[in-house]
């Protein structure tokens, strides 16, 4: 075969050229900016290693990622950091790399942005190691890396598989979305008891791995276990929690094939989108704000608020159908439900919230994993 092939791709021909780095960098670039996006870049973090019974080994190879950076900024392009790897932390998928070795990678990244960087104000952050919870490799890397890196991610994917027939018991199952609190608690205490300035996030998770499940991961019944995510995030201090995905899988935030908004993002569009009249607070902040005045023994959540960033908006239309407003969190319950009984809301404040939603025919409140719904 004359031609070029990548595996699993039909043959390239010279009518369809090959985009260089650079140039798929530039149009990467136009896109992201005509939509104000921030931008992560993922860098190998395997270039120049040896692999030997499914480690690793031997210190990373920077040269190519070094060049890719210095044409981001010979170009001008904010990025807003650099993630180095990809699941290669604890067992690893598919690879591992050591945390003592990490350490001394993420370690080279920084010297080469010291050089790269040199003058310019707002640098990327460095952000690693970008894996799933493993308890003994993060508290060494976090350990070893001292303030080399600027941000500690994790990946979760705590449903089980997405083929999982299993999947809406453990959605709708309180204490089964519990069982991810140790690991968010776990990095938190790591974090705390180190010398690094490093903040937690959550830099990948999508619910149930290998796509999702379609009328699963797709519908309504998924924001009891976004929405209980972020209420946990917000819990043990995690800064920015990344859903995969905005398009692709059944677990976009968008419909694959038409682009039309699922569940999810309605969830979380309304809970950050949606403002009093004075544009000073948002319905999350106003709907924990009524659940701190009514029972303020029960939690602080519109306190610990502040400790999750704002997320990414995307705009799009109201929904011509059901509007479902979900507030979740892990640590606070009262007869096994989250944040409060449903029996404990002032039906007179649910109405309330209603007229904040706008022209929607129904609302919904969850109250982690119970809910209920009502006209407005």
């Amino acid at each position: 075969m004359n031609g070029r092939q990548k595996l699993g791709a039909p043959e390239i021909v010279p009518d369809y050229p090959i985009l260089s780095v650079d140039d798929l960098a530039d149009q990467i670039a136009e896109v992201l900016n005509f939509f104000g996006a921030k931008v992560i870049f993922g860098l190998n973090a395997l270039a120049g290693r040896t692999l030997q019974s499914g480690s690793a080994v031997g210190p990373w190879n920077s040269s190519n990622a070094e060049s890719f950076i210095c044409y981001t900024v010979r170009k001008n392009y904010s990025i807003a950091g650099w993630e180095f790897g990809n699941e290669l932390c604890g067992s690893g998928v598919g690879a591992n790399v050591s945390a003592d070795q990490y350490a001394s990678d993420i370690a080279a990244l920084r010297n080469i942005f010291h050089d790269v960087y040199r003058g310019i104000r707002h640098k990327p952050l460095i952000i690693a190691p970008g894996g799933f919870y493993d308890a003994n490799w993060f508290q060494e890397f976090v350990n070893k890396s001292g303030k080399s890196v600027d941000v500690v991610s994790h990946h979760i994917y705590n449903l089980g598989a997405g083929v999982d027939e299993h999947l809406i018991e453990r959605i709708l199952d309180p204490s089964y979305l519990d069982g991810v609190a140790s690991t968010f608690s776990g990095l938190k205490n790591i974090l705390q008891k180190s010398a690094t300035k490093a903040k937690a996030w959550v830099g990948e998770a999508g619910g149930a791995y290998n796509n999702g499940h379609h009328l699963v991961s797709d519908a309504f019944v998924y924001s009891f276990w976004y929405l209980d995510q972020l209420g946990m995030s917000t819990v043990y201090d995690t800064r920015t929690y990344c859903r995969q995905s905005l398009v692709g899988g059944n677990y976009g935030l968008l419909n694959t094939s038409t682009f039309v908004p699922n569940p999810d993002y309605y969830s979380l569009l309304k809970l950050t989108d949606t403002r009093d009249s004075n544009n000073k607070m948002t319905l999350m902040h106003y709907l924990c704000k009524v659940l701190a005045d009514r029972s303020p023994g029960l939690l602080d959540f519109h306190l610990d608020l502040v400790s999750l960033e704002a997320a990414t908006k995307f705009l799009g239309a109201r929904p011509s159908h059901v509007l479902y407003v979900a507030v979740a969190c892990s640590s606070w319950r009262s007869n096994n439900s989250r944040l409060a009984c449903v029996g404990e809301f002032n039906f007179s404040n649910v109405k309330r919230i209603g007229k904040l939603c706008g022209n929607s025919s129904d609302f919904g409140i969850v109250v982690g994993g119970r809910g209920f719904l009502s006209s407005c």
